[in-house]
């Protein structure tokens, strides 16, 4: 195959480990169809060399520096495990690369029998097996008395199990390796134009596994793909619809901050206390669904946790999500062996940092994010994969802002958190922290004096409203984030969507551009009709049915009940 990036079939662990061979002229006793070369030889920890000289391994099969011309390339390693008869975990392995090419390496165990050198430094032998195949050497480790090593080849390199002349099979059976970690993917090392095909289609791969192998729309285009570990990790992709109304977009899936799924019982998938995922809120983007023409924009405090999870219903996440959230509850269950935690961040989220390039000390914190919520909420963290898909502009989407009540906003902060925790600082209750908390979001940028003044709020606060009067020390920045304004001014005019009508005014209406539909969480019915009524239309044309909206009572659904009333003037009903 063409490109950076080739292809082998899976390694095999060799049942008899591959002689060496002293020079390059004993090399030549085989085939040269198929010539194999030592690249490179270094060490690495024992727990995990198998999987990071397999990393190593696979990305000389795209090394255009060693490139020869041959379109058939395979790679092979061997591990020794510090002293002879150790085992892995005892210190530090060595591990040896080796790299062969020409077309006799592609043919398979029906078609070629494979050896090496019967001793060390001999020249090994190879015999034709049906099909007239040709032979290959594996060049194995250095000959410098060393023993105990261990193979790892594409089945078909494998030395033959009987010896010299291929009287045996070749010995090599399956072997289980996580994806390799610590080099750099194939879809994020391209090196000049030669490469761009290769590392165009594993690009694609890598989206397809973390995205989904759907389209929005039939014009959409994959422009790149990288990844970021800084103040946040993610997988980034960046997105492009050709056609009319189209644009180009970014795709993120985060692993800082990352997403946790509840391990408590009784637990309800349906229930927003089931997955928490602050990502596209906290770096102030959209939830996307790949396959849903549809951009949530949610405030906190309005619904937000549901539209989190609504949000991976649209993505088809939830049946793997109940899939994780069973698998990790059996293999974390309270009364069961130490080390379980320990072995759950190494099997589920330290690979995957490594695979993004992260560093040793941005890996740890992430990963000890993963874990932080376990203790106190049952909570534990899952790989980006299974977390909702955050974008930038929305490009190709309709805009959907979800809205509730700004007093029932209030009301829901200050009964869930503010009270409870800092209530005592300001005499007063309720009334008081309004009166307070909305001129300090004002002059911290997120509160609009406009949008105050819209809301009729100035004349209400009178003095107050003076900064001068704001005591900035009672509140943190997420505390005015909860209370920010979905919009710092008014939204654009919107003609409203006709609820019928097939005749010439229905089309008419239809192809009136809708900048942003407003999903009210006091009318979610209403709000599911209008936004499946505008999502069938032009220009979307996507007449699926969505899942309802998820259950919000855990998240404070219910505060306009009579407590919400008494105290928040009217709750959930209140403007």
């Amino acid at each position: 195959a063409a490109g950076s990036w080739r292809r082998q079939p899976p390694f095999a662990r060799c049942a008899q480990a591959a002689e060496p061979l002293a020079d390059d002229a004993a090399n030549g006793a085989c085939d040269s169809a198929c010539a194999c070369r030592r690249l490179s030889e270094f060490w690495a920890g024992a727990e995990g060399a198998v999987q990071a000289c397999a990393g190593v391994a696979l990305g000389a099969l795209g090394d255009s520096e060693s490139d020869d011309g041959q379109a058939d390339v395979r790679v092979a390693f061997h591990v020794l495990y510090g002293e002879e008869g150790s085992t892995p975990g005892a210190g530090e392995a060595r591990c040896v690369i080796e790299r062969c090419a020409g077309p006799g390496c592609a043919r398979s165990s029906s078609s070629s029998s494979l050896s090496s050198s019967s001793g060390g430094g001999g020249a090994g032998s190879s015999s034709s097996g049906t099909g007239g195949g040709s032979g290959c050497c594996l060049r194995g480790p250095p000959a410098d008395g060393s023993r105990g090593w261990i193979s790892y080849a594409p089945d078909a390199l494998c030395p033959s199990v009987g010896g010299a002349g291929g009287a045996g099979g070749a010995g090599g059976f399956p072997v289980a390796l996580p994806e390799a970690a610590g080099t750099p993917l194939p879809w994020r090392t391209q090196r000049g134009a030669a490469a761009a095909t290769g590392a165009g289609h594993e690009a694609h791969a890598e989206f397809a596994s973390l995205f989904g192998a759907g389209r929005l729309r039939h014009d959409q285009v994959l422009r790149g793909l990288r990844t970021e570990c800084a103040e946040t990790h993610r997988v980034a992709a960046e997105v492009c619809f050709e056609g009319a109304g189209g644009g180009c977009d970014e795709w993120s899936k985060y692993s800082l901050p990352r997403c946790h799924v509840s391990l408590a019982l009784p637990y309800d998938p349906l229930s927003s206390s089931f997955l928490y995922a602050p990502a596209c809120e906290r770096t102030g983007q959209l939830l996307c669904p790949p396959n849903v023409p549809v951009a949530l924009q949610v405030s906190l405090k309005a619904g937000s946790r549901s539209a989190m999870l609504w949000a991976a219903m649209l993505e088809h996440l939830l049946p793997g999500l109940v899939a994780a959230r069973r698998t990790l509850a059996a293999a974390l269950a309270e009364g069961g062996p130490g080390g379980r935690l320990a072995r759950y961040t190494a099997e589920w989220i330290e690979h995957e940092e490594l695979r993004l390039g992260c560093q040793p000390d941005a890996a740890f914190f992430s990963i000890s994010r993963s874990v932080h919520m376990f203790a106190e909420e049952a909570k534990i963290g899952l790989p980006l994969a299974l977390c909702p898909t955050c974008c930038r502009s929305g490009a190709g989407r309709l805009r959907v802002v979800l809205v509730r009540s700004p007093l029932a906003r209030l009301w829901s902060f200050y009964k869930g958190y503010w009270g409870p925790s800092k209530g005592h600082l300001l005499p007063g209750g309720f009334a008081a922290f309004v009166q307070r908390v909305l001129p300090a979001a004002v002059a911290a940028g997120l509160w609009g004096a406009g949008g105050a003044a819209e809301l009729g709020m100035v004349a209400e606060l009178g003095h107050e409203w003076s900064m001068g009067a704001c005591n900035a020390s009672l509140f943190e920045l997420t505390d005015l984030q909860h209370v920010a304004p979905a919009f710092l001014s008014p939204p654009p005019a919107q003609r409203p969507l006709l609820l019928g009508g097939e005749g010439a005014a229905g089309q008419a209406e239809a192809l009136v551009e809708q900048v942003a539909l407003i999903f009210s969480l006091e009318d979610v019915e209403g709000s599911m009709r209008r936004l499946e009524l505008a999502l069938c239309r032009p220009p979307w044309r996507h007449c699926a049915p969505l899942p309802a909206f998820p259950d919000r009572h855990a998240e404070g659904g219910a505060e306009g009940t009579a407590e919400g009333g008494a105290e928040g003037g009217g709750g959930a009903e209140g403007r």
